[in-house]
């Protein structure tokens, strides 16, 4: 059995004998998170303007034949009008906004992959790397280079079978929010499990996160919404406490549940083992 306050205990002291260590791990995620926004957010910004473009140009269309149509009123008549007001409508469908609204998609689309494989290629093996130098900061042996480690371990099978995990909680994410919840919570040793066994089958890295949290569930996500007061500060610190202290500290933390609820089965394992 754990409780909340013994694992947080634990992990702050973790957390100060690697304090300035575990702050470059994290910076590294957030500076990840922030660049991947920024992309996004400037893509979505260009398109902005794409779309103020065409408006100006629509309206400077429009006027142009407004204006006409004041002059022909004055000059030429009705038959005039109506010639006029079918170059307005023309002026409105013009193929040339199909075109823009088609490269814009285009843009979007292409934003999209780039940070989806932003995604696959970097983030998911630095979680595994990060979640690596938890463990290791746990047993006070550390170092900045495990940062690295699915990169020079099984980096294909680490890829595999963090992005089948999370296409699975995103599928099941659709279908409902719990069921997405839910099998995230199934999925949450994932990551830590890869980190200390790199070559290990996708299949049987999931069925062992699936043991691991059995009955560990509601308990987990309490433990995660205990942290909710610690985000709003860090929002109200415009990130800066997220960065030097929330980050790293909520990550030892869950390390320290996965040595827990690693410990435990094994002793388990161990005691049916004597018993039989």
């Amino acid at each position: 059995m754990w409780t909340r306050k013994d694992l947080k205990e634990r992990a702050k002291v973790a957390f100060r004998r690697n304090y300035w260590k575990a702050i470059l791990t994290s910076m590294v995620f957030i500076l990840l998170v922030i660049g991947i926004l920024s992309s996004f957010s400037f893509g979505s910004t260009s398109n902005s303007h794409d779309e103020k473009n065409i408006l100006e140009i629509r309206e400077r269309n429009v006027i142009d034949v407004s204006a006409n149509i004041a002059e022909s009123m004055n000059k030429q008549g009705i038959a005039e009008i109506r010639k006029d007001f079918a170059q307005i409508r023309k002026a409105a469908n013009m193929p040339f906004f199909t075109v823009i609204f088609a490269g814009i998609i285009i843009i979007v689309l292409a934003i999209i992959t780039l940070v989806l494989l932003l995604t696959i290629f970097i983030a998911h093996p630095l979680h595994v790397g990060t979640s690596r130098f938890m463990l290791k900061s746990a047993d006070n042996k550390g170092n900045v280079a495990e940062l690295g480690f699915a990169f020079d371990n099984s980096y294909v099978n680490i890829i595999k079978t963090t992005t089948f995990c999370s296409l699975h909680i995103f599928l099941c994410t659709l279908l409902f929010v719990i069921p997405g919840v839910y099998k995230h919570y199934q999925y949450y040793m994932v990551n830590y499990i890869l980190a200390e066994y790199p070559s290990m089958p996708r299949k049987e890295v999931l069925e062992c996160s699936k043991n691991l949290m059995k009955g560990q569930k509601w308990k987990t996500f309490i433990l995660d919404f205990s942290f909710i007061c610690y985000h709003i500060l860090g929002i109200i610190t415009c990130g800066l406490a997220e960065i030097f202290y929330i980050k790293p500290y909520i990550c030892m933390t869950r390390a320290l549940l996965y040595r827990t609820l690693a410990n435990n089965s094994a002793k388990q394992i161990e005691n049916r083992m004597i018993v039989s």
